[in-house]
């Protein structure tokens, strides 16, 4: 999925990043660098939209924080910030996006969030095969072709 996306959604998540940096800016004023990566959380926030009792109570508050209608929204504005093809000056962002519970997924849930946010919901635990993923250090290492594995509490 690429192309454009709706303007509103897109100031909606810009102003969800800007309130978290202040946020966190604030806290501790003598910190050199703040960095934060906006997209990533309003990724993970529309992965637990995408998850919620449509029109519940969580659905609605989380739609509230990101700024947006519905959570297929932030997949649209993740897709035309990193449009398809080769990316200019050869520079190349790999974002790993995913759920890992430690209980069973439901196929909806993975479908969906597979289909609509290119994202992987899986069970911790699990092997590698044509119908499960692979063990999470293995899926980060292939995810962001070997750049780096993030620790993993067992």
């Amino acid at each position: 999925m690429t192309g454009t996306c709706d303007p509103a959604a897109a100031r909606g998540l810009a102003k969800l990043g800007l309130a978290i940096f202040g946020i966190l800016a604030a806290e501790d004023a003598s910190a050199p660098v703040v960095l934060i990566s906006p997209i990533s959380i309003a990724s993970a926030l529309g992965l637990a939209a995408a998850g919620a009792t449509p029109a519940g109570a969580a659905e609605q508050e989380l739609l509230s924080t990101l700024g947006v209608q519905n959570h297929e929204q932030v997949a649209e504005v993740n897709a035309a910030l990193w449009p398809a093809g080769e990316p200019p000056g050869g520079v190349q962002l790999l974002v790993a996006n995913s759920l890992w519970v430690t209980r069973d997924v439901r196929p909806t849930y993975s479908e969906l969030v597979e289909r609509t946010h290119g994202a992987l919901a899986a069970r911790l635990g699990s092997t590698y095969d044509e119908c499960a993923a692979p063990p999470l250090p293995t899926w980060a290492r292939l995810t962001t072709r070997a750049c780096r594995t993030p620790p993993v509490a067992s």
